[in-house]
């Protein structure tokens, strides 16, 4: 069986989004698609406390993207896929 891993990083739109379209319209039969997307931590965490540096991504943002990523996985679900979550750096997790 083979495997298409598709890296969703900031477009999490399932209407318009040709990364998601490409892979439902031409994956091959018994292909695995596979949705992914990680919480990098390095968006969500302060990267030197001891300079008091702010987060890249506020609470605002990132209440945003959690509310995105929910909602992709629920669209994602109702045509019978799933959508895998991770809270690593991708080039850890992807691999």
């Amino acid at each position: 069986m083979s495997r298409v891993i598709l890296w969703l990083r900031n477009d999490l739109r399932m209407h318009d989004n040709p990364v998601l379209s490409w892979a439902t319209k031409n994956a091959r039969p018994g292909t695995q698609v596979l949705p992914v997307f990680c919480f990098d931590p390095r968006f969500y965490t302060k990267a030197q406390p001891q300079f008091h540096m702010a987060r890249k991504s506020g609470i605002h943002r990132t209440r945003f993207n959690i509310e995105s990523v929910l909602d992709l996985r629920s669209n994602l679900q109702k045509i019978g896929s799933g959508l895998l979550l991770s809270s690593a750096k991708p080039e850890d997790f992807i691999p």
